[in-house]
């Protein structure tokens, strides 16, 4: 009796994050660290090990944030990008669908970014690294 050949099982995590935050006060900050890996339809799966290794490493989003009023705000660090409306990770985005857009975008940036309000209007601006390399030379708005 020949049994049929099993090719080597693999298990891995589309996210195991550890996220700490402190979200009031005029210092504030945001930590995510752990693995990750960004699953698109129709593109060839990387395992977490290799997209922590070839894309943000383990703390892909960091900043702190300041705060001096509820209205203006300066965040520092490792941040989620203004363009786009699908975000990076799949806990906080289920569609691996994903689309040709968001695979253009920068998903994370390097750099500072403003942040307003008045009434129901916001503005953001952001100084960074463009696709996190390490030339500042991206200014963007939102």
């Amino acid at each position: 009796m020949q049994s049929a050949a099993i090719g080597p099982a693999r298990a891995d995590a589309s996210n195991a994050f550890v996220i700490l935050q402190k979200a009031d006060g005029p210092i504030q900050f945001y930590l995510q660290v752990g693995a990750y890996s960004i699953p698109d339809l129709g593109l060839p799966y990387t395992s977490s090990g290799k997209s922590v290794d070839n894309l943000w490493g383990p703390l892909p989003v960091a900043y702190v944030k300041i705060a001096p009023t509820d209205s203006f705000s300066i965040m520092a660090g490792n941040l989620p990008t203004l363009i786009g409306a699908e975000y990076t990770f799949t806990f906080e985005n289920v569609n691996v669908e994903r689309g040709l857009l968001w695979n253009q975008e920068n998903a994370i940036n390097r750099g500072v970014q403003l942040i307003t309000a008045k009434g129901p209007l916001s503005a953001s601006v952001s100084w960074n690294n463009g696709f996190y390399s390490n030339s500042y030379t991206w200014l963007g708005a939102h």
